[in-house]
């Protein structure tokens, strides 16, 4: 049985997500498709816009087998660390062949070939993109500048996706993971491909949803997003939040950020794995005279600190992830959001081929003495943080009592 991985966000389902789906199987000729999904919150430094067991069941109706999450600490991080946890889980269980994602330019063997230059000339490379922010250009900028003097031409100002599938290559190649590497060319233009409406991207999805004034408003995007998602992500479309804007969500997110720096100053910030080289002090000064969440990213970000970065400190000092979590391999673990049939029979192929644990119960199947409890215990905390600011009642959303969802067919 042919097995590929994905490492995603679906946050939320869309689109663009299903068709990666369809193609893995249709070109690819996958038997089987795993996903690595971020749990409550989200590589960009924010709330997802749902619940990570609702959006693993729209992912498991949308086509997926098996759903697990990638634990926080390695979720709400930079590119590398991202693509550590997300590479190390797939690699773990043993049984992987393939991995895809999307991709702006399309060009798998391009992509293996810049991750290869980029894995040679790491410290240099790194060194200089780090040079080129401090000169006053983006991240994303200053990467494509940096890889372009070493004769990476295939990278734009825009390309998130190939960059970080070079991250995913990358450490592919230094753990001796070797799979197939399938690549999607995305359909329209980077995250703003409001053009296509059958497939929006999550950040215009998300984006329409904290842009909607009032109850005619309000009517008329749900109506939009039903033509644009796909069937298996309507259950969600009543329930989707926006942390961007001025909406409810955002305001409590925001209060709740102002209270954690109000109370605990920057010593708050200074263990969050996103905070270096003076970032807390440049937060606390923003903090006085922000008016929301975004106002407080982009006040506090700057040629050394990306608005991506600094939402990531704040994320990590809420939920109290601290710097060396994701430095040890042998926390990872494979943990169920979502499956259907044939996911439940690669969770018993898991059982005998995993080199990580499998926990499908965490009030059963943890150890005492596993080393795996602190990245765990950073889960469980991060789904109490996630129903405190969706007002959900904390036992309804718990790691300790939820369930994951299995599609029978």
């Amino acid at each position: 049985m042919k097995v590929c991985g994905i490492i995603c966000e679906f946050d939320p389902f869309h689109g663009g997500h299903k068709h990666l789906l369809d193609s893995v199987r249709s070109e690819l000729g996958a038997d089987a498709v795993v996903c690595v999904m971020s749990g409550d919150f989200t590589q960009r430094g924010a709330p997802a816009s749902e619940d990570k067991y609702h959006r693993a069941a729209a992912a498991v109706r949308g086509g997926a087998d098996l759903v697990l999450e990638l634990p926080a600490a390695y979720a709400v991080n930079g590119a590398s660390v991202f693509a550590r946890g997300g590479i190390g889980i797939l690699s773990g269980l043993g049984f992987v062949d393939a991995i895809a994602f999307g991709s702006e330019s399309g060009d798998a063997e391009g992509l293996k070939r810049a991750a290869s230059l980029l894995s040679s000339e790491s410290g240099a490379f790194s060194a200089r993109v780090k040079e080129l922010s401090a000169s006053g250009l983006s991240y994303q900028q200053s990467y494509s500048a940096a890889a372009a003097e070493l004769g990476i031409d295939f990278f734009c100002g825009a390309s998130p996706n190939d960059m970080l599938a070079c991250e995913y290559l990358k450490e592919a190649a230094s753990i001796g993971f070797s799979p197939e590497v399938f690549c999607v060319k995305r359909r329209g233009t980077g995250h703003a491909d409001e053009g296509e409406p059958d497939y929006l991207s999550g950040s215009s999805i998300r984006k329409a949803i904290a842009s909607a004034e009032g109850l005619a408003d309000a009517l008329e995007t749900v109506r939009r997003l039903r033509d644009a998602l796909p069937e298996a992500s309507l259950p969600l479309l009543g329930s989707l939040r926006a942390w961007e804007g001025d909406g409810d969500d955002a305001k409590r997110l925001f209060s709740v950020i102002q209270y954690l720096l109000v109370s605990r100053g920057a010593a708050a910030l200074a263990f969050a794995p996103s905070c270096s080289e003076g970032l807390e002090n440049r937060i606390m000064k923003a903090a006085r005279s922000a008016g929301s969440f975004e106002d407080l990213a982009e006040a506090a970000s700057g040629p050394r600190y990306s608005k991506s970065r600094v939402r990531r400190c704040l994320m990590q000092a809420l939920l109290g992830i601290e710097k060396g979590l994701t430095e040890d391999p042998s926390m990872l673990y494979a943990r169920p959001l979502a499956f259907g049939e044939r996911g439940a029979e690669l969770l018993r192929t898991a059982s005998e081929s995993s080199k990580i644990p499998v926990f499908t119960n965490l009030n059963k199947n943890v150890p005492e003495d596993s080393p795996c409890r602190p990245l765990l215990q950073a889960d469980v905390r991060a789904a109490d943080v996630y129903s405190a600011l969706t007002e959900r009642k904390l036992y309804d959303g718990s790691d300790l009592t939820c369930n994951p969802f299995f599609l029978r067919v």
